[in-house]
């Protein structure tokens, strides 16, 4: 199960009110892809709080013009 179906599942349970990352993606090698897409796995899997981590400052940073242009659509408000 990915995390997204997980992020999804919690969506559907009315007793469960957040949702935290539940698994480590490990086939993305990039430590800032992994965390960045981590995010956005759970934020699109449920509308409910969701908590996560991130282990590189940059990742927590809105990316400047021009850097980390292949990001900038994860980091848009949605």
């Amino acid at each position: 199960m990915a995390l997204h179906d997980m992020a999804r599942l919690a969506q559907a349970l009315p007793h469960i009110h957040m949702f935290q990352r539940t698994v480590v993606a490990r086939d993305i090698p990039d430590t800032h892809a992994m965390e960045l897409n981590t995010a956005y796995a759970c934020a699109a899997g449920t509308a409910k709080p969701i908590g996560t981590s991130f282990g590189a400052a940059l990742t927590a940073l809105q990316p400047k013009p021009g850097r980390h242009a292949e990001h900038s659509a994860l980091l848009a408000p949605l």
